[in-house]
């Protein structure tokens, strides 16, 4: 009786071994398939809005080569280093460049591995290593010294972003439909918590900007159903240093620049001229491909 019961705990044991081995081997790559939803085609350029651009290619330390667009009014007010959502491809976006640019800033809008014509395939820490090279190629061929560097992050863009602004701080921060971490936003998900414990992806933007002195926007709708309302209200109420928020009432995920399109850049401008503000005449002087580990009197 003792040896068949012993048996079946041996049994049970390696059945059990062999499921979370399963589950841990399988995970991760179902998880890759299901955040990063990249697409080849480009159908649509910051031309077919009117609006010139530069098409760059950025080369990372692991060997892929980023496609991206350079696009810059005559008399901006701020330069921006962009970073989109897990979906499609900088294709997408036009009508939001054409906002920005409307706005009179500066943007450097890259695709990540994977995505459009960008070499490589998309994972977390290749799509940090984007948002660095990005970051280093602004510095290096657009960075103005008398204009505001300001790091904008949508969506997924926004643990990018958050990434890129702890290496590299940034005069300002924006981050648009944001959460904390993937850990909080997959309790919005309950079909995924199961599966969370097997996962290696962290997207814990929350973690990147602890400490951070630089200003930060968090943009939100109150009817956005991929990343709620409540997820960017967390993030707001845990960052310790200067902080916006703007709330676009009746917006989703992917509306809050065309619902209100005024109220909108109105208050980007604001928050890039209040940061303009705050920078120093050392900051401005220093501006350039030093690439500073701390940032410079901004809190």
């Amino acid at each position: 009786m003792w040896l068949t019961l012993i048996v079946l705990l041996v049994a049970l044991t390696s059945a059990l071994a062999g499921i979370l081995g399963t589950f841990w081997w399988l995970v991760p790559r179902l998880e890759k398939v299901f955040l990063f939803r990249p697409s080849r085609e480009v159908g649509s350029t910051p031309a077919d809005v009117g609006i010139p651009f530069d098409q760059c290619y950025i080369d990372t330390p692991d060997g892929c080569r980023l496609s991206g667009w350079h696009m810059c009014p005559s008399d901006p007010v701020g330069g921006v280093v962009y970073f989109h959502g897990n979906g499609g491809n900088l294709g997408i976006l036009v009508e939001v460049f054409e906002t920005l640019h409307r706005g009179g800033l500066q943007v450097l809008a890259i695709d990540y591995r994977g995505y459009g014509c960008s070499t490589g395939v998309p994972s977390e820490e290749g799509l940090y290593q984007d948002g660095l090279a990005a970051v280093r190629y602004f510095e290096e061929h657009f960075r103005r010294a008398d204009l505001p560097l300001i790091y904008w992050g949508r969506s997924l863009g926004s643990s990018v972003a958050a990434h890129a602004a702890s290496r590299i701080p940034p005069n300002g921060l924006i981050l648009e439909t944001a959460f904390t971490s993937k850990a909080s936003l997959v309790k919005h998900y309950p079909q995924f918590r199961l599966l969370h414990p097997f996962s290696r992806c962290r997207l814990d933007t929350l973690r990147y900007l602890r400490g951070h002195s630089f200003p930060v926007l968090l943009l939100h709708g109150d009817q956005d159903r991929t990343i709620p309302l409540e997820e960017g209200e967390k993030l707001f109420r845990n960052l310790t240093g200067p902080k916006h928020f703007y709330c676009t009432p009746g917006a989703d995920h992917i509306n809050l620049h065309r619902l209100d399109a005024v109220s909108y850049m109105r208050r980007i401008v604001q928050f890039v001229s209040e940061v303009n503000a705050r920078q120093s005449p050392a900051d401005a002087v220093g501006a350039g491909l030093h690439l500073k580990q701390e940032s410079d009197s901004l809190g």
